[in-house]
């Protein structure tokens, strides 16, 4: 898989679930994130404002236990896991 389909796929998930994601920080230290990008889950004083390029390395997440924005660059993933997956929109189309 490239870093482009990893990215996309993680985004994804965590578009409906809230995961733990380990990764090694640039210093060479392993970080773990419990956190989500489900909008639901994030207050809303702190949703995204307007339109912003993100950076196709890293991912923005929200971390629940530090209530705030975090990112890490996917390449530096090395766990992903499932903590909680959130209502699934039902598809309008069924």
């Amino acid at each position: 898989m490239t870093i482009i389909t990893e990215r996309v796929a993680l985004k994804a998930l965590l578009a409906h679930s809230t995961m733990r994601i380990v990764f090694t920080k640039r210093d060479g230290t392993e970080r773990t994130l419990i956190c989500t990008r489900d909008m639901n889950m994030i207050p809303e004083e702190n949703h995204p404002k307007g339109v912003k390029t993100e950076s196709l390395d890293s991912l923005p997440v929200w971390s629940i236990e530090d209530k705030g924005w975090r990112s890490f660059r996917v390449d530096a993933v090395t766990v992903v896991q499932t903590v909680h997956i959130h209502t699934l929109p039902l598809d309008k189309g069924s």
